[in-house]
């Protein structure tokens, strides 16, 4: 009992599956290019928010980078002493006024002295440093006061009275360990606001005798320009990403920098690491961050999906923890010697794939109105589609029994018409191939018949010979004759290759071992007779073919070889009692390319016993492995060599096996011929 849907369910499927298809790739193309450019959005928010804060970052720490150039210069001209610090107190107090950015200035001189101003607590503080001993015993720095509207130092009040040494601070060792400006670790730095405790950094560089930052000379100082961060955290605050997502700067030591919600410090003042921060976003993003701590390539250029804490108003009503889906970006930061900070960026998802999930709900109906609408068509167009299409099943199963005379005659509608005229051509084309095959077939079989069915017996002479064609039929020949006037215990050997292969070729073969065997009961030689057979092939050149042709006659009573060539490749002679390879020499063009030509016959006299002599087609040599690598006379040598102490037949079956090994098959562009002979020892 058959199975299966009928012809009307079949029709109404394939009505429907197509639209179905469509509709689900649109949908789903709809859905992804929503997605991605929703997300192209999202990345480029990101993307500018970190631009904007790298820009802001910049541009705050280039103004300690313009008045440490601006000193440098001054000390270069002579404007300020290398000793002698308090003429600094006077412009560092107008340069730090009008530079809010900046939290100190700072020059250490080699021998010790050492003079700054910075902002303390909401006010202006000058220190001054004298040189003194290096154990640190004596008090040689005192603090000031200054009036910011004179300039006037309160004396009389000293702030504080301690030792220090200038030489034994980082900074001082960071500027002297490099040939430019560097800018320091990242330290915390006393605010303006009552004392609270803010990050910051040193610009710091060697001040030399030779010329400004220049390798090579004396050391006269350092200047050290300070700069506090915490205006950092609140231009983060500011950004509109930070209104829907989260920045945070680290440094590279994994600590915070800066941040867009919440502190970067703990209570105690030690500054905390992204996954110590309080804020659940920035533990999600220490933990992806510490995924790819293995990869050499984060944390620059790291971009990532995690989820984050989503906020109340996103949040499921009585939810203990609700996550949602938020993109990460960390990028690393540059822009002086000295600076490795990495910026990371958080936004969610929601916020750019809102109205991508919109448009996917709308593409969702749409398709759903296509494909019902699709599936009523399918069961109308079923019922007027099911007879030819029956007609069709019959008819195919008709040729399927071999009815090729069986036509077809669909009127339905013009493409049926059609392809019910090309079913009837591909008919007659199927009779026509099946007619073609049954004769290639038998002439192959009779192709095979021309061949010899085995080698002669002669006394004396060990004979093997095959010929594998690469098509059906082929242009390669060998064959053994008996020549009335050769003695019993001889017999001429031929073999041939006809250019190309195929039918044609085989034509042109069986005409050649015709003429070959009917001018072989004539007398002459074998130049004579090669000469009767190029006459033959030459009298009508219309099929613009021709043939290499080899005859050799052996005698293994004298050890004499007689040959003629047309155009082929000479016998292959080996002599195992002198391990060499004879070169014989001779020959005159391929048959059928001119009449008229004479042929010669060739003589070898010494043909020592137990030598081996291989006549074969260029199909072997030229054969090619998978590399295009050609077989190659030196390995055919090798190989009679290696088995010249075996039969004729058994030289054959090696060079069989290793022409299959080498090409990995059986099969080759062309057809492969040879004949081998061995002369034995005779009395």
């Amino acid at each position: 009992m058959r199975s299966g849907l009928s012809i009307r369910v079949i029709v109404a499927l394939l009505m429907v599956t197509p639209v179905l298809v469509i509709a689900a790739l649109l949908v789903i193309l709809s859905s992804v290019t929503a997605h991605r450019i929703a997300e192209d959005l999202g990345a480029q928010l990101v993307q500018n928010a970190t631009v904007d804060a790298e820009g802001d970052i910049r541009e705050y720490l280039s103004s300690a980078v313009r008045i440490s150039e601006l000193y440098a210069r001054r000390i270069e001209r002579g404007e300020l002493p290398a000793s002698g610090l308090q003429a600094w107190e006077r412009m560092m107090l107008d340069d730090l006024v009008t530079t809010p950015d900046v939290a100190s200035i700072c020059f250490g001189s080699g021998a010790g002295e050492a003079t700054w101003l910075l902002r303390n607590k909401g006010r202006l503080e000058v220190g001054r440093a004298e040189p003194g001993p290096a154990d640190g015993t004596a008090e040689n720095t005192v603090e000031y006061i200054v009036d910011p509207s004179t300039g006037a130092l309160d004396l009389e009040h000293p702030i504080r009275r301690y030792h220090y040494d200038p030489r034994a601070r980082p900074w001082y060792a960071a500027a002297l360990a490099g040939e430019k400006a560097v800018w320091t670790p990242i330290y915390f730095w006393f605010g303006e606001t009552g004392g609270d405790l803010e990050t910051g950094s040193g610009y710091a560089r060697a001040i030399r005798v030779a010329s400004i930052g220049a390798s090579g000379g004396d050391v006269q100082g350092v200047l050290v320009i300070d700069v506090t961060l915490g205006a950092l955290s609140e231009f983060l605050k500011r950004l509109p990403l930070a209104q829907q997502g989260y920045i945070f700067i680290t440094d590279d030591s994994g600590r915070l920098v800066a941040s867009s919600h919440g502190a970067v410090n703990s209570s105690d003042g030690q500054r905390l690491s992204l996954g110590e921060h309080v804020h659940p976003a920035a533990k999600a993003a220490a933990e992806a961050i510490a995924g790819h701590e293995a990869d050499r390539a984060a944390p620059a250029g790291l971009a990532e999906r995690v989820r984050i804490p989503a906020p109340a108003e996103h949040s499921d009503v009585g939810a203990a923890v609700a996550l949602e889906p938020a993109r990460l970006r960390m990028t690393s930061f540059n822009p002086h010697p000295g600076i490795r900070w990495n910026i990371i960026t958080l936004l969610p998802e929601r916020v750019f794939l809102a109205d991508a999930k919109a448009d996917q709900k709308r593409a969702i109906m749409m398709g759903l109105v296509a494909v019902l609408g699709a599936l009523a068509l399918g069961l109308l167009l079923s019922r007027s589609m099911s007879k030819p299409i029956m007609q069709l099943r019959e008819h195919a199963r008709r040729i399927g029994k071999g009815d090729f005379e069986s036509r077809l005659d669909l009127k339905a509608a013009r493409e049926l018409g059609d392809l019910s005229h090309d079913l009837n051509e591909m008919a007659s084309d199927l009779k026509e191939g099946m007619d073609l095959r049954q004769s290639l077939a038998v002439a192959t079989e009779v192709q095979q018949s021309l061949l010899p069915e085995a080698p002669p017996k002669l006394p004396g002479l060990d004979i093997a010979g095959q010929s594998k064609y690469c098509d059906a039929t082929g242009g390669d020949y060998f064959d053994f004759i008996d020549i009335a006037e050769l003695p019993q215990k001889q017999t001429l050997v031929a073999v041939g290759d006809v250019m190309g292969h195929g039918i044609a070729s085989a034509l042109l073969m069986a005409t050649a071992r015709a003429a070959l065997r009917a001018t072989a009961l004539k007398e002459g030689s074998l130049g004579v007779l090669m000469t009767r057979v190029n006459e033959v092939l030459a009298r009508d050149a219309r099929h613009k073919r021709f043939m290499t042709m080899d005859l050799v006659v052996i005698d293994p009573t004298t050890g004499t070889l007689r040959w003629a060539s047309a155009g082929h490749d000479p016998p292959i002679i080996y002599s195992p009692v002198r391990n060499e390879f004879r070169t014989i020499e001779g020959g005159d063009i391929p048959l059928g390319l001119a009449a008229g030509v004479q042929y010669e016959e060739y003589t070898v006299n010494d043909v020592e016993p137990g030598s081996i002599i291989v006549i074969g087609t260029d199909g072997i040599w030229e054969a090619p492995n998978a590399r295009n690598e050609l077989f190659g006379k030196e390995r055919l040598f090798d190989l009679i060599r290696a088995h010249a102490h075996e039969t004729a037949a058994g030289v054959s079956a090696a060079i069989n096996k290793s022409m299959a090994e080498f090409a990995g098959k059986d099969h080759y562009p062309d057809d492969v011929t040879f004949v081998v002979l061995k002369m034995w020892v005779t009395e």
